[in-house]
């Protein structure tokens, strides 16, 4: 069988900075995302990936991410657990697609200025590996791959309902009030940012806050009570961006609490769980029927 490397080739034009990225991925091995230069992120991205479909077809981003495999393999120490990633297995496969998007991602966020968490792009042992022998983690690559949310997990016992209001200005799910639930959030915030096609500056702020709201509002609930459900509900106005998190049923009447969880010298078990970003990543926040209701608002 022929060796499938042997089959790649390089431009003769870009010869020169293959076998520079090659020794800078060697001499860089712990550095991440944010500390590599603009020009080897788009020499090393896929032609798909980019805006400029007009690019010609090249070998560059596989040869290099080869490279990094290669140097992955090489690290392991006698006896240290080792991946086996082999050309054409699905690690490889699901490793440069990390790899691509890494570096989109990075390049986008450059481009927009939005902060994203720095990232060890050499460093294979850092790669995600879905553990889809894992019901939770099994759904949300589904739902990811797919493009779908509406879900009816019976092996986890989770039970989901996402809803489109006819102005096609309101978009709301909900789920039973437990942990191993929130999963389905990351989906759901990210399918809220398509949906109302939010600003760039303001995806961070509204994924970071809702997330740690809505943990918030099942902590909330004792014991993680499987019987109470929590349920979102997004809408977009002119000037507005708002968001509701509620923990079983609403109040035909909501009270304003007594004391607010995010002031600095509030009473709560929960000061630790994401607080601080609830009370200064949205413009307003607001806390009803004892913080079984929450209500973010977002100017945009």
């Amino acid at each position: 069988m022929n060796n499938p490397i042997e089959n790649l080739q390089i431009n003769p034009a870009d010869h020169d900075l293959f076998l520079f990225c090659h020794e800078f991925i060697k001499l860089n091995r712990e550095i991440t995302n944010e500390q590599i230069p603009d020009s080897l992120l788009e020499f090393w991205s896929a032609p798909e990936s980019k805006a400029d479909k007009d690019n010609e077809p090249s070998d560059v981003p596989l040869l290099i991410f080869i490279a990094i495999v290669d140097l992955y393999m090489k690290s392991r120490k006698e006896g240290e657990e080792k991946l086996e990633i082999g050309l054409r297995t699905y690690l490889f496969n699901q490793f440069f697609y990390t790899f691509q998007v890494v570096l989109s991602a990075t390049m986008h966020s450059r481009k927009y200025d939005i902060p994203i968490e720095p990232f060890q792009l050499f460093m294979i042992e850092k790669y995600h590996i879905p553990k889809i022998e894992e019901p939770e983690q099994l759904y949300l690559e589904y739902m990811r791959l797919t493009q779908t949310s509406n879900s009816s997990c019976s092996d986890t016992g989770s039970s989901t309902d996402i809803k489109t209001s006819s102005a096609n200005q309101q978009l709301e799910i909900s789920f039973p009030a437990q942990s191993n639930h929130l999963f389905l959030i990351e989906t759901f915030v990210m399918q809220i940012i398509d949906h109302f096609i939010l600003p760039f500056n303001l995806i961070g702020k509204i994924h970071r806050s809702i997330i740690e709201s809505i943990n918030y509002a099942v902590l909330s609930i004792k014991e993680n009570d499987s019987r109470e459900n929590v349920k979102v509900i997004a809408i977009k106005t002119k000037k507005q961006f708002k968001v509701t998190i509620l923990c079983g049923e609403k109040s035909l009447s909501p009270k304003p609490c007594e004391f607010n969880p995010v002031e600095p010298n509030a009473d709560t078990d929960l000061k630790g769980h994401g607080l601080y970003l609830m009370k200064n990543l949205p413009d307003t926040i607001s806390f009803f029927d004892d913080g079984k209701e929450v209500r973010l608002t977002f100017n945009i």
